[in-house]
């Protein structure tokens, strides 16, 4: 007989370490290269680029550099109907002690985003009075010149959770997780087409990036004189904050770097619930209003009318497949990541977390498996009315409680934060 080991179960705990302030030596990845963009993109250029994707531990091809290259060919040879700006990128770096942020133009192209990431996070010349301890960059249509200023200005720490977001971002791929590194001080989560990451080494000094390709161009509205007075934290809505009742201030930052994730992904989904809900809704309608005429092609003789009848069910059932693909693909990226032992822990020890959370999936869950239920278990009949009705009250109750547990809990982290800041005065 042979005896069978059984499997190590690593345990998922967020580092104490992170919670502390620490001072670490973080380079630029490119650093002792030199420049790589002067004027244009180069052969040369490219090459650098492929080195910041390769993985040197291995001698399989990179799928990464694959996807890189395969991307920049595409955009080489892609022409648009309606040109987008040039400036397409948002940043915004904030002091911890000051909560004050350094001054740029509203929107910046590849070359001033490069040109402004170039310069020091701490201790800058040319910001002496602001440190860059939270840095977000917001970036609308991601193309190659981005990610080569991203990519060129990139710490060393910084790289492979760059790198890799991009690659999800280009490939249109999704997930939801968190990667704590062996031997460096990282983390980082995706969310879907919209990617947004947050990357650094404690709870005071890290870096986010948000990627959006939503249909709405953020560059090109028009704001008038009380939106512009509102700066707006574009993580969140992509701008759209006050369509969308939700506008997160970027002069109010959340300085911890997990309730900061979780509340735009808050955000997020709930616009994902709306948008499944939407489009829910609106196939059941479509599908309803036209029985009556199947009905009656399907009881004629006609071969035409069976034959059209023939072609629209063979593309609803199309249309249906492909959006349950959507779906379950996504609840299963979610039944992974909040299941016991998956990367939810690590979020775990925040207080309130499970509620949030809880509070964001469980509305649009339990509505579709009642509405998807072979039997009915309330009086009330199952159509697209009753099933955006049953959303918004579950979400509207789940969230007025965990609106008022988040406010108690905000207060709560805000008087430790200045308690330890007078301790450290009085240390001092």
């Amino acid at each position: 007989m042979q005896a069978r080991s059984s499997p190590v179960v690593h345990a998922v705990r967020w580092p104490e370490v992170f919670v502390k302030e620490r001072k670490v030596d973080d380079p630029q990845f490119f650093k002792s290269l030199g420049a790589i963009l002067e004027h244009e993109i180069s052969d040369h250029e490219k090459e650098k680029i492929d080195m910041a994707f390769v993985n040197f531990d291995s001698s399989i091809p990179s799928w990464e550099v694959h996807v890189i290259r395969r991307f920049f060919k595409a955009a080489e040879s892609m022409t648009f109907s309606t040109p987008r700006k040039s400036a397409r990128a948002m940043l915004d770096d904030r002091d911890y002690e000051t909560g004050q942020a350094r001054s740029y133009a509203r929107w910046l192209d590849a070359r001033d985003l490069h040109e402004a990431l170039s310069a020091e996070r701490f201790d800058s010349i040319t910001h002496p009075k602001t440190n860059a301890d939270r840095r977000l960059i917001y970036i609308y249509g991601l193309s190659p010149e981005y990610i080569i200023s991203l990519v060129k200005s990139a710490s060393n720490l910084q790289i492979s959770a760059l790198r890799d977001t991009i690659c999800k971002h280009v490939a249109f791929e999704t997930s939801i997780r968190i990667h704590i590194p062996h031997e460096t001080s990282r983390w980082m989560l995706y969310e879907a087409n919209v990617s947004v990451v947050i990357s650094g080494w404690d709870h005071h000094q890290w870096v986010g990036w948000a990627f959006s390709n939503t249909l709405s161009d953020p560059t090109c509205e028009d704001e008038d004189e009380e939106e512009a007075e509102v700066n707006e934290d574009y993580f969140a809505t992509d701008g759209n904050g006050p369509d969308d009742g939700r506008i997160v201030i970027a002069d109010s930052p959340i300085w911890d770097p997990r309730e900061y994730w979780l509340h735009i992904v808050n955000i997020r989904m709930v616009i994902i619930h709306k948008e499944w809900s939407w489009l829910i809704m609106n196939v059941a309608r479509r599908i309803e209003t036209r029985e009556p005429d199947l009905k009656l092609a399907i009881e004629s003789e006609s071969p035409e009318a069976q034959q059209q009848v023939s072609v629209w069910l063979t593309l609803t059932k199309r249309l249906l497949r492909r959006l349950d693909e959507k779906f379950s693909t996504t609840m299963h990226i979610w039944s992974n990541f909040s299941a016991s032992g998956g990367h939810i822990e690590y979020l775990s020890e925040m207080p309130g977390t499970n509620l949030q959370l809880f509070v964001i999936t469980t509305p649009l869950v339990l509505a579709l498996q009642y509405f998807g239920a072979d039997k009915d278990i309330f009086s009330f009949e199952r159509n697209a009315k009753t099933f955006g009705i049953a959303i918004c009250v579950l979400f509207s109750v789940l969230s007025v409680l965990a609106y008022v547990l988040n406010l108690l809990n905000h207060g709560r982290r805000e008087l430790y934060r200045k308690l330890r800041l007078e301790r450290e005065e009085m240390v001092i």
